[in-house]
């Protein structure tokens, strides 16, 4: 995982999880921890998508939606006051 702090946001630059750990909630565990941060220190967390990924409605149910579209990439962001999913 690769995070981006900056002021006003923080930002999930990549996430990868091993095939052989998918589906077992390892990655949910670790964005669930940048949630928490998100609300602590009220920054919005985002990341981008590649569009068609099957992590965009992975994205969703956690509380995430798009700010951003393009022919590739899905910007998502989830409030720092969003308060659904984690």
């Amino acid at each position: 995982m690769v995070v981006h702090r900056a002021t006003g946001e923080i930002r999930l630059v990549d996430l990868v999880i091993a095939p052989s750990h998918r589906s077992c909630g390892v990655g949910t565990n670790l964005l669930k921890t940048l949630i928490k941060e998100s609300k602590a220190t009220r920054s919005p967390l985002r990341l981008n998508v590649l569009r068609g990924s099957r992590a965009f409605a992975w994205y969703q149910r956690l509380g995430f939606g798009v700010i951003k579209d393009s022919e590739i990439y899905v910007e998502m962001e989830r409030p720092a006051s969003a308060t659904t999913n984690a």
